[in-house]
């Protein structure tokens, strides 16, 4: 007489083919998070990451410029001005942007005012700064060599006129080290 149980072949089988159609519906989803928005912080970090690599990759020196028309972080190459890279600092597709530009209702309210500043690490020692009307002194761009070095300098993030992040340059290797609000929510 013929029990209903299962066999251990048959369990086996069952649980292989879950794990497939786990495994395929996980991959399947992937693409979302690749696009998702990041916060102004992280895209800058990565910005600021990103130029000094850029710099070692071509063998020359780039410049790294905040595009306050767009919110966008341009690197050019320091002597030929041909763009590298364009990262939006609300992750905006260029898509995004368009619709932007077209319909002046669209969206307008719901990012808010963002600027990044670049100050000398050493104030009045180099002849490249400007000050604004307070006497506060501040650099057009980051300058990456393809030794890895950079311009010595703080960035300063602003959304709505209060700092969110505030970034220090090591002037011999490049990096970002965040001083202060670098969170990722």
């Amino acid at each position: 007489m013929k029990k209903g149980a299962f066999t251990l072949l048959e369990l086996l089988v069952v649980i292989a083919m879950i794990a497939v159609i786990a495994s395929l519906s996980v991959s399947d989803f992937s693409f979302a998070y690749s696009g998702a928005k990041r916060p102004p912080q992280a895209v800058l970090a990565n910005s600021l990451k990103l130029a000094r690599i850029s710099a070692m990759e071509l063998g020359e020196e780039v410049s790294l410029f905040f595009d306050a028309e767009n919110s966008d972080m341009v690197l050019r190459k320091t002597f030929s001005g041909e763009t590298v890279f364009r990262k939006n600092l609300f992750s905006l597709s260029e898509e995004d942007k368009k619709k932007l530009a077209e319909d002046d209702g669209y969206g307008k309210q719901s990012y808010p005012e963002i600027s990044v500043l670049f100050h000398p690490d050493y104030p009045r020692l180099y002849n490249f700064s400007r000050s604004d009307s307070d006497g506060v002194e501040f650099l057009d761009s980051l300058r990456f060599s393809p030794n890895s070095s950079s311009t010595p300098a703080f960035v300063e993030l602003l959304i709505n006129g209060s700092r969110r992040a505030l970034f220090k340059l090591d002037p011999l290797s490049a990096m970002p080290l965040a001083t202060e609000g670098i969170d990722e929510k």
